[in-house]
């Protein structure tokens, strides 16, 4: 195979690999080299990776997989302004018979809203990750990236009054959400060793641009366009981005390859991440390179041995007297950061809620001022943000200290000086001036995003990340309606 071959894109690839493993495009799952052939070279996944290096073939990877960081960030700080537009759109303050509604009625529904999202991407992490194990990371991303897209199409297509098709509608978005845990993973596979941390770290820009876009979208649309339906739309293309750049950039996963015994097939994309990377394969993976993921013999420094599939692994060994401790600390952290997070979302968007819909400053005197007050539902986009704004120097300052001081201090000194600020920014809402509010929620964002640096394990993590956002939502309701 000549390099100008290696260059072609993925599918091409794939059709190559098939045609030379067989008709059906499979290889025995366990492959021996014999200690005769000393013409043969025995690699893993991991070293090929790693003689690869990192290049430009990794920058298009982690580009695709930063657009569903970017989608997954937005779709969350959607939910702060839509729940509060369409209160104000579908006339929820009088219900069917034009009777005023209940406070605790109307609250319900903005929870809901959240909740249905929430409860989506729970399910999507439990369902769409063990798929990515069955069918394959590719297909998986291509699912879940186009449930976002067409159902975040469909949201701003929803009849007025339909609330629950929309919750269904949102439901599906967050489903597809749970999947894109799935880019991750191929991301972390393709990654070398010396440049994972770094990547890792670097993509917490894309969640940012999200963050930062979602304000000025809404701007745009809610207050030049007049239309939310147009806000709920741009929201759900960098979605659409992110199908069309995982189709032309993202392949499959080479270790998910190798564990169904399609070694040929996962060396033929290793070679081709080579070429893209500018280095020649033929000589990375000489002719009769044997490709597999771990050497039996390694541990007895046999060059030579077979290849031996990795240990499965499910949930229950989390559960373990070896993780036990580990996990239930990790699951507290979690919650933490999952209520704290998007709670500080939520609760900033409502503060600088200029028309009073938000509950944390119907009594601030300059939120109040009539000068300031519209007849449709506004907010203090500028300020939202400053504060979004906040989370491009906390990811600076992540990948500036972590690595000298560890994530531990690094959670520590975030979640404390969060906490603080977060708290006094509820008490104070309804009597600090802008100047003020503003600079507790830049702290508070600020903050949050430095204490992301929990764990590599992306899906592991999301999985109990959005069972705690079901959990706080459904918590919401209940304090709401025990409240007098």
């Amino acid at each position: 195979m000549d390099q100008n071959q290696e260059k072609g894109d993925y599918n091409t690839i794939v059709m190559n690999a098939t045609t030379s493993n067989g008709a059906n495009g499979t290889m025995p799952k366990s492959t021996s080299a014999s200690r005769d052939d000393s013409s043969k070279k025995i690699i893993t996944i991991d070293e090929a990776v790693d003689i690869i290096g990192f290049g430009k073939f990794q920058r298009q990877i982690l580009f695709s997989a930063g657009l569903c960081f970017m989608a997954d960030s937005m779709e969350i700080a959607l939910l702060s302004f839509l729940s509060i537009v369409l209160k104000y759109e579908w006339d929820w303050d009088t219900d069917d018979n034009n009777n005023e509604d209940t406070s605790k009625s109307i609250d319900t529904k903005l929870a809901n809203i959240a909740s249905m999202m929430f409860l989506g991407s729970l399910m999507g992490a439990s369902i769409l990750g063990p798929l990515g194990d069955r069918i394959g990371r590719r297909p998986v991303l291509f699912i879940a990236a186009f449930c976002i897209s067409f159902f975040g199409f469909m949201t701003g297509l929803c009849p007025k009054d339909a609330y629950y098709t929309l919750l269904s509608i949102r439901l599906m978005v967050g489903f597809g959400i749970g999947g894109l845990t799935v880019p991750f993973d191929i991301l972390c596979e393709f990654l070398p060793t010396d440049a994972r941390g770094r990547c890792l770290m670097e993509i917490e820009y894309f969640w940012t641009a999200g963050s930062i876009l979602v304000p000025i979208v809404a701007y745009i649309s809610l207050e030049i366009l007049d239309s939310w339906r147009w806000f709920v739309v741009i929201v759900a293309i960098p979605c659409l981005f992110s199908l069309l750049a995982g189709y032309f950039f993202v392949p499959e996963s080479p270790r998910w390859l190798a564990t169904k015994g399609r070694n040929e097939e996962a060396l033929e994309i290793l070679k081709h991440a080579a070429a893209v990377n500018g280095k020649d394969p033929n000589i990375l993976f000489p002719q009769g390179c044997i490709i597999g993921l771990v050497r039996s013999g390694d541990s007895r420094g046999d060059d030579y041995g077979s290849f031996i599939e990795e240990e499965s692994a499910d949930y229950r060994i989390l559960f373990t007297s070896k993780w036990r401790k580990i996990t239930l600390l990790l699951m507290v952290v979690w919650f933490v950061f999952a209520m704290g997070y998007y709670g500080t979302i939520m609760t900033i968007t409502r503060i600088f809620n200029e028309s009073g819909g938000g509950d944390s400053c119907n009594d601030n005197e300059y939120y109040n001022n009539d000068e300031n007050v519209n007849a449709k539902v506004s907010f203090d986009y500028a300020a939202i943000l400053i504060s979004s704004s906040a989370e491009i120097f906390g990811t600076l300052l992540v990948i500036l200290l972590i690595d000298r001081i560890g994530r531990v201090y690094t959670q520590i000194g975030a979640y404390l000086s969060c906490g603080i600020s977060v708290f006094l920014l509820c008490i104070l809402s309804d009597y600090a001036d802008r100047n003020m509010l503003v600079a507790l929620a830049f702290i508070g964002e600020f903050n949050w995003l430095k204490g992301d640096t929990k764990s590599e394990n992306r899906r592991k993590q999301n999985i109990l990340q959005y069972l705690f956002h079901v959990l706080n939502s459904k918590s919401e309701n209940i304090l709401q309606s025990l409240s007098p």
